[in-house]
C-alpha cells in the first residue's frame, strides 16, 4: 500500500515537472509581449474622436470659416447715426430687414419668397413695397447698420433693445419702436457642456478652478446665461467667460477645443453639437425657461413717422407667412 502511493507521488512530480517544462519553452507563444504602435501613428480611437469633430464641424452654422475670440469690452458706442436710406427698386421702397440665422424668422421668408427683394413677395403683391432680408448675426453690427440707415429695421430680443436702446435714444432718428413679438425661444437657446456638467449649479467652481465657458457677448447668450446663473445663486464673477464674435463662432470654438467646459447658443447648433460630440450634452434650454427671450423686431422712429403704412403692412405680412409657414413646413424648411 505505501509502495503503492509513493509511486502516484512521483507520477505527479514528474507531469507537473513536464507542463512546468513545457510552459517554459513555449511561453513566448502562450504569453506574446504586447506589440507597441509606433508613437507616431494615431489609435482607431483617436482617428474616430476627429473625424466625428470634423463631420459636426461641417454642419454648424459658421460652416468652414475661421473663428477666433475677441476682446472684452464694453458695448462699443453707435458709430454713427445719419437719416435712413430711402432706396427704391421699379419705384417702389425697397426696406432693408437684416435677421439673425433663427427658425423664427421663417414667416417673413416664407412671406418674401425668400431673401432677395421680388415680385413674388406677399408684401410686393398686397403692399407694393419690397423687402430685402440679409442676415447679420452679430448684434453690435445690426445696431450700426440700423443707426446709419443702411437698415430699417433692427432685430433682436427684447433684452437687446434694452441694451441698445439708451445709446440709439441720444437721437429721435434712431429710437427703435418695437412693432412685433416674433416668438419665445421654446428650446432655440441653450448651453451645452461637456465632462462632468449636468446643470447650471455644476458650473460652480471646483477646487478654486473658474468653469470656462465661451459665448457671444451683449447677445440674447449673454443674457440668458447671466439671468440662469444669477437665479442659481451663482456669482458670475466665478466664471471665466471668453468671448466669440457670434453664437455660431462659439459653437464652433467649443467643438474645436476640448478645453472649454461650455459654450451658451442656439439651434440648430446646440442640437448638433450635443447629439454629435461625445460627452456633451445640453444642460439647459429655452425649452424650460420658454419665456425668458422674447424674440422681436423694432423699426427706426423716422422711418415709423414717414413710413407708418409700410410698417403696418410688414406686421401683416409676417402673419401671413405664419400661416404659410404651418401650411407647408417642408418649404418653409
Amino acid at each position: 500500500m505505501a509502495t503503492t502511493s509513493r509511486g502516484k507521488i512521483a507520477l505527479t512530480i514528474v507531469i507537473l515537472a513536464i507542463v512546468a517544462f513545457g510552459v517554459w519553452r513555449w511561453r513566448d507563444t502562450i504569453f506574446p509581449k504586447a506589440s507597441s504602435a509606433p508613437a507616431s501613428t494615431p489609435s482607431l480611437d483617436t482617428r474616430e474622436v476627429q473625424k466625428t469633430i470634423d463631420d459636426v464641424k461641417s454642419k454648424l452654422l459658421v460652416g468652414a470659416d475661421d473663428v477666433s475670440l475677441i476682446g472684452e469690452s464694453a458695448i462699443p458706442e453707435v458709430t454713427g447715426v445719419s437719416d435712413y436710406d430711402k432706396t427704391e427698386k421699379d419705384g417702389k421702397m425697397v426696406v432693408k430687414f437684416p435677421i439673425n440665422v433663427w427658425p423664427g424668422w421663417a414667416p417673413i421668408i416664407m412671406a418674401n419668397n425668400g431673401l432677395a427683394p421680388n415680385q413674388e413677395s406677399v408684401f410686393y403683391k398686397k403692399y407694393g413695397f419690397y423687402v430685402e432680408l440679409s442676415i447679420v448675426d452679430d448684434p453690435v453690427k445690426a445696431r450700426d447698420l440700423f443707426a446709419t440707415g443702411h437698415s430699417h429695421i433692427l432685430w433682436g430680443t427684447l433684452d437687446m433693445i434694452a441694451l441698445f436702446g439708451p445709446a440709439l435714444a441720444r437721437d429721435s432718428r434712431t429710437v427703435p419702436i418695437v412693432c412685433q413679438q416674433i416668438d419665445w425661444s421654446d428650446g432655440g437657446d441653450g448651453i451645452v457642456a461637456r465632462g462632468d456638467i449636468r446643470s447650471i449649479n455644476d458650473l460652480r467652481m471646483v477646487a478654486g478652478k473658474k468653469r470656462k465657458v465661451v459665448l457671444a457677448q451683449n447677445s440674447p447668450s449673454h443674457y440668458f446665461i447671466m439671468s440662469l446663473l444669477v437665479e442659481a445663486g451663482i456669482d458670475p464673477a466665478t466664471i471665466d467667460f471668453r468671448w466669440a464674435s457670434s453664437a455660431p463662432a462659439a459653437a464652433k470654438i467649443f467643438v474645436q477645443d476640448s478645453s472649454y467646459d461650455a459654450f451658451v447658443g442656439w439651434a440648430p447648433d446646440i442640437y448638433t453639437v450635443s447629439e454629435g460630440i461625445p460627452g456633451t450634452r445640453l444642460i439647459v434650454s429655452t425649452d424650460s425657461a420658454n419665456h425668458l427671450i422674447a424674440d422681436v423686431w423694432a423699426v427706426r422712429n423716422d422711418f415709423f413717422r414717414d413710413q407708418p403704412a409700410i410698417v403696418a403692412n410688414l406686421v401683416r405680412g409676417i402673419f401671413e407667412g405664419l400661416d404659410m409657414v404651418r401650411a407647408d413646413v417642408t418649404k418653409a424648411a
